[in-house]
């Protein structure tokens, strides 16, 4: 009675495991039903497999043991590659173990799971123990039916269950699921090598961390609770008084390491792996390079591990002279789970300017804080900022940029004191945050939709040229980071190139720029986004399917008109940048 009490637990337990399975997976691949049903069948003949083969070697204790151990592994890591999807909304690099160092692993891994993977970890290993008690007693079970028919029988099976397999899995199997299956458009290169400058102009660079424009420019309501006031009010006050404010402008992905890429490189329409893995794959020449090449000092500071992401290398290779974090810190500076207090790490940047470089002239520096990370936690040295009591996501992010734009005026204010007379500065978030538009109030990693990737953009001139732009102007055209290199050379050598942004700064009217961009989501299947003019288009590379917004008629996009079955190709063709095409 035991036994059989045992045995039909387990049973149950297999019948729960894969429907959880199916629900995961579905809730995962977003509404794309072929390839929801693929990954199932997959999954499915994959633990039949495996239940088969360990039934069929009982005859001999020590292949069994082996077999059992062999599945459990097996079946342990797709566990593993279905968890990371979810959590983390991309495919498991193998980079990730071949080419990081261990500390790089653990510092990569432990920044995009923080705490939560002891939880993680401990629930992975009940599953591999479930795992491993659950082919054992299907071992026994069998053993009570005629051994040598099972055998023969089990082995045949399992001939016909792999060469599914074999055919159901594409080649790149490292990927996530849903990579394999997707087309992968071609990544675009810009021709950089039309750039260069004599000028002396420095160029700054203020990177701040996830701002929703629609929430910061007041444009949000929860459960009927409007959110409408101005919630950037330094960064606001200082466009007014002494540059130009883009309430609305575009980071290109919702990723830091990739909107670098965007700005730095002019890099479009990647929706591979991210290049700060890969730097040495970068097939153009980098803002930074370009500028040393010209006589520039590049100098990179960030607030947060140079390890993450494998940054450091890749802001090597980007052309940074000089990289900074810790080394310019002292041992008491405060330092939040995402980096160190913005407020002193302006600080602390400035001093170590104003040491070794007294008279500012040809530098490059970017600056990225990140104490505003996702999590927004909460901040009591920042009170006095504080608008809300935090009883919801919005609130707390709220709060949590308060406190990163009431820094923002320490930067300008140390910057107004270094090198504000021949200094172009610009200053904004990397990318947007999701507050429940559409759906989610946690991770950017889903969908292409603009509260991933509207942030705001301030430009202060140099004082020096102040007469010659729009003080005070507020532009309400769209304009995005791929737009970065072409407008800072034509400030720094009064030259037109294609897409720069220039003359909005100035004033003038528009002049050899396509009104078009692209935006990549490189996560859960996969989506670009093109904004013509005020018209947004969304192509799923999972589910083929393409959705049209008006951003007049639904700037928070609830309405799209959708087409189903088209191609990448055909998309790219109707839909697609001209500039791109080349």
């Amino acid at each position: 009675m035991k036994n059989n009490f045992l045995r039909w637990t387990i049973a149950a337990i297999v019948l729960v495991i894969i429907p959880s399975q199916f629900v995961i997976l579905t809730r995962n691949l977003k509404f794309s039903q072929s390839m929801i049903i693929t990954v199932f069948l997959i999954s499915l003949l994959a633990l039949i497999l495996i239940l088969l083969l360990t039934a069929s070697c009982f005859i001999n204790p020590i292949p069994k043991l082996i077999v059992m151990i062999l599945a459990t592994a097996y079946y342990a890591a797709v566990y593993f590659n279905i968890g990371y999807w979810m959590y983390i909304g991309h495919q498991l690099h193998m980079s990730l173990f071949s080419d990081f160092t261990l500390r790089d692993m653990v510092v990569t891994t432990i920044g995009i799971a923080d705490l939560r993977m002891l939880i993680y970890s401990g629930v992975f290993l009940i599953i591999c123990f479930t795992i491993f008690v659950l082919l054992r007693e299907f071992s026994h079970y069998f053993e009570l039916y005629e051994k040598k028919r099972l055998a023969l029988t089990s082995y045949f099976l399992c001939a016909i269950l792999l060469g599914l397999l074999l055919l159901a899995i594409p080649s790149g199997v490292t990927g996530y699921i849903a990579y394999p299956l997707r087309e992968t458009p071609e990544t675009y290169f810009p021709d950089n090598s039309i750039y260069t400058t004599d000028s002396s102009e420095n160029i700054f660079i203020l990177q701040l961390e996830s701002g929703n424009a629609l929430a910061l420019n007041g444009r949000l309501a929860v459960d009927g609770k409007p959110y409408d006031d101005i919630y950037y009010p330094e960064m606001y006050k200082i466009a007014q008084e002494d540059g130009i404010l883009f309430p609305y402008f575009f980071a290109n992905s919702p990723q830091t390491n990739r909107i670098q890429a965007n700005m730095l490189c002019g890099i479009a329409n990647n929706v591979v792996a991210g290049y700060s893995f890969f730097p040495d794959q970068i097939n153009t020449t980098c803002m930074p390079e370009i500028l040393h090449d010209a006589g520039y000092t590049t100098i990179f500071f960030r607030s947060s591990s140079l390890e993450f992401a494998n940054t450091g290398n890749f802001l090597k290779q980007l052309g940074f002279d000089e990289i900074h974090y810790q080394d310019i810190m002292q041992p008491d500076d405060f330092e939040y789970k995402w980096g160190y207090d913005d407020c002193l790490f302006y600080k602390r940047a400035f001093e170590y300017l104003r040491k070794t470089y007294p008279n500012p002239e040809k530098l490059l520096v970017y600056i990225e804080v990140s104490m505003h990370h996702m999590g927004y936690n909460e901040k009591p040295e920042y009170s006095f900022v504080s608008r809300f009591n935090r009883t919801n996501q919005i609130e707390k992010y709220l709060d949590s940029y308060l406190a990163q734009d009431y820094c923002v005026d320490k930067f300008y204010e140390e910057f107004k004191k270094y090198a504000a007379d021949n200094s172009h500065a610009f200053i904004l978030p990397d990318h947007g945050a999701p507050l429940g538009l559409h759906g989610t109030v946690y991770a950017n990693t889903r969908g292409a939709f603009n509260e991933n990737f509207m942030v705001p953009l301030a430009y202060i001139p140099p004082a020096e040229r102040r007469d010659e732009f729009s003080i005070g102007t507020k532009v309400d055209e769209f304009y995005s980071q791929t737009d970065f290199m072409p407008t800072i050379f034509e400030l720094l050598n009064k030259q037109s190139y294609q897409n720069s942004f220039a003359f909005a700064l100035q004033g003038r009217s528009k002049n050899n720029y396509e009104d078009c961009h692209v935006l990549t989501q490189y996560y859960n299947g996969g989506n670009i986004a093109v904004v013509k003019g005020k018209q947004k288009y969304i192509y799923s590379l999972d589910s083929r399917k393409l959705e049209h917004y008006d951003l007049v008629q639904d700037p928070y996009e609830q309405s799209p008109t959708v087409r189903y079955n088209i191609s990448y190709g055909e998309f790219w063709e109707q839909y697609f940048c001209e500039r791109f095409k080349n």
